[in-house]
């Protein structure tokens, strides 16, 4: 028998802001991926919901391989047990781990820490020069979506 394939895990690194925690509960029976929370659970509604806080275990294994990836442009392990404790690099250490598929912030984090964070944890692809982000806004009532592309990060596009 066929075992039925894994839905893909996203972590929320954003877990105190009402509208990710929103998001989350609207997510938490989607066939299609597995909402993971990372940070404190402060909602009753999301208890079955995955929810990873960024201490102990966890938090050493993602400050070992964020100081495994960063040593040779002088990270300590100090530095890299501090840096770790951000939801943000934390979230995206659990996709560059593989315990994650991917992650979204950006609700209540600016584009530039939310990039960083990337960069940091997870990097670019090799021969990749440029990064950027975007984001898709639905709309109720059957109106189209739309991409947003962010200039802010490549101020002029080629």
């Amino acid at each position: 028998m066929d075992k039925e394939p894994r839905r893909p895990r996203i972590a929320f690194a954003e877990s105190g802001d009402r509208r990710i925690v929103a998001a989350v509960e609207a997510l938490r029976d989607d066939p299609e991926l597995e909402p993971l929370l990372v940070g404190p659970q402060g909602s009753r509604s999301l208890q079955s919901v995955r929810t990873i806080e960024p201490r102990g275990a966890p938090l050493e294994q993602a400050a070992e391989l964020l100081w495994t990836k960063r040593r040779a442009r002088g990270m300590t392990r100090t530095e890299a047990l501090e840096t770790a404790r951000d939801p943000l690099v934390f979230a995206n250490l659990l996709v560059a781990a593989g315990r994650a598929d991917g992650s979204v912030a950006g609700a209540a984090t600016t584009t530039a820490d939310v990039i960083r964070a990337g960069l940091l944890a997870v990097g670019v692809r090799p021969g990749v020069s440029r990064v950027s982000g975007a984001f898709v806004m639905e709309f109720p009532g059957g109106r189209s979506p739309l991409l947003f592309a962010d200039g802010a990060v490549i101020p002029r596009p080629s």
